[in-house]
């Protein structure tokens, strides 16, 4: 029995979003901040699971693992504690660095008032293809960060 033509067309035709579509997956990427976080500014403990600010303000950086690709970093968040609802914000940043040591690029995400845990979601800025990432946090005095939660595509 001999096929038409038109069928093996319509067969490649249906075939081909299969086999040449290419997926992009996301990654959930959660860091805690006692495990890979560093205090670059001012003193702190740790403390009930999280690094606090202790003696005033301070920063505390995470650096993230960001894989090879084009605008990779989809969504950040900082999870922490305030101390006092009331006050200066505590806030965090992303920021980026070609891996040539081009200028960075940095955005920024407030906490709100209120001394429940709560996720800062700090928006992204430029990223570059190949480069670095890192999560700064300002923190208060008795203020806790607890980790860092991002997502990124393959």
């Amino acid at each position: 029995m001999k096929k038409s033509p038109f069928y093996s067309a319509m067969a490649a035709l249906t075939l081909s979003p299969i086999l040449f579509a290419q997926q992009v997956q996301a990654e959930d990427w959660a860091i805690s901040a006692t495990g890979s976080c560093r205090t670059a500014l001012g003193t702190t403990i740790f403390s009930g699971g999280g690094i606090r600010a202790s003696g005033g303000t301070a920063v505390v950086t995470c650096p993230l693992t960001k894989e090879v690709g084009t605008n990779t970093l989809n969504n950040v968040y900082a999870r922490i504690r305030r101390n006092s609802a009331s006050g200066p914000d505590p806030f965090c940043n992303v920021s980026t660095i070609s891996h040539y040591g081009s200028p960075s690029d940095i955005s920024i995400g407030f906490a709100v008032d209120t001394t429940n845990n709560q996720s800062i979601n700090i928006p992204l800025p430029d990223q570059y293809s190949i480069g670095y990432a890192d999560v700064s946090c300002v923190l208060n005095a008795g203020d806790t960060l607890y980790g860092i939660r991002y997502r990124q595509d393959n």
